[in-house]
């Protein structure tokens, strides 16, 4: 998998949060390989710690729920008193579907409920003292509602949180371009697709635009891959759409370069933003406009999750072309992120 972060929005994917049986345990949990060139050829990799004052004497793998299946664990891992490490597996993860009907052809059917508890593929950690009694529980997971079930970062300024993302976010291979003979030698950014990425709990997205006009008129906006056309825009604008309402979690959304088509045509942007406000207008958070860029900006600096839930909004769009806004969106320098 190739994840990238940007500096100020950094966060892994695959790492999973922990359920202690006692607080004073060693944490385990799985992760990902990033070795891998597709995500189901990727290994679990067994990790513990940091710096265990108490490490486990063994750890347990296992692809079925060790609290309902007595099947023993494909692998047992003895850590020697190591206080921390890893461990690549030889287990792959496969094409899995994603727990708890977040599939997005589950959802298109049936609405996902918002869950506090785990929401676990069929990989599961359990470590055991010397006593072989048990330690730690802890599963491989999805993230669809972490900022709902995390409430203390409700009143937290969006500019002190540190959310998970990813860069060039639609960089991702579709039956489409998969015989894009650029884009293979530029390599695609991503293994997953939009709606994946925010149900594995990404809550940043990265997009270059590119506008290239169809025969038509209707397919004339691009997710750009350098200078290479990756995708067209409004189908990732759906997914966006669907998850957030679906999850009511916060998104960002930044468009940053526009580096096909948008050049000395200030009337691009204008019909660019006009899309946006057609497809997210409802959910996008409108910055206040007090006539003051001063007040206007911290304003923006000290927005919150629960401010933005009150109103019914869940999408902060930030916009890198400050002539185009009209106090609409948020420029991309004012939140402070680099690329």
């Amino acid at each position: 998998m190739r994840f990238d972060y940007n500096v100020a929005l950094t966060g892994l994917l695959f790492v999973v949060g922990v359920v202690q049986v006692r607080s004073d345990t060693c944490p385990v949990f799985l992760t990902l390989s990033s070795l891998a060139r597709h995500i189901e050829d990727a290994s679990l990799v067994i990790n513990w710690g940091p710096d265990c004052e108490t490490p486990p004497d063994w750890i347990g793998l296992y692809t079925a729920n060790p609290a309902l299946s007595d099947a023993p664990p494909v692998m047992k891992v003895y850590v020697k008193g190591q206080k921390s490490g890893e461990l690549v597996t030889e287990v792959k993860f496969g094409k899995p579907r994603l727990p708890g009907g977040w599939s997005y052809d589950e959802v298109l059917r049936h609405i996902p409920k918002r869950r506090a508890k785990p929401l676990c593929f069929d990989f599961y950690l359990l470590s055991h003292n010397q006593d072989n009694e048990l330690q730690t529980f802890d599963c491989l997971k999805i993230q669809p509602n972490w900022m709902f079930t995390e409430r203390s970062i409700g009143n937290v300024s969006l500019k002190d949180l540190f959310l998970p993302g990813t860069h060039c976010s639609a960089c991702y291979q579709t039956k489409a371009n998969v015989n894009h003979i650029f884009l293979k030698r530029v390599g695609y950014r991503q293994d997953l697709d939009i709606w994946t990425q925010l149900v594995f709990g990404i809550r940043y997205l990265d997009f270059s635009i590119g506008y290239h006009p169809s025969h038509n008129g209707t397919r004339n906006f691009w997710v750009m891959n350098e200078s290479y056309r990756v995708g067209w825009i409004v189908p990732i604008l759906h997914d966006i759409r669907r998850f957030a309402i679906l999850s009511e979690e916060t998104i960002v959304v930044d468009f940053r370069r526009f580096p096909l088509g948008f050049h000395n045509h200030p009337e691009q942007h204008l019909e660019f933003l006009q899309i946006l406000e057609q497809e997210l207008g409802d959910l996008i958070y409108h910055r206040p406009y007090f006539g003051d860029e001063e007040k206007d900006d911290t304003e923006s600096y000290q927005l919150t999750i629960d401010q933005m839930r009150r109103e019914g909004k869940y999408i902060i769009v930030t916009y890198n072309h400050a002539s185009s806004l009209n106090c609409k969106f948020v420029h991309s320098k004012h939140m402070g992120w680099a690329m």
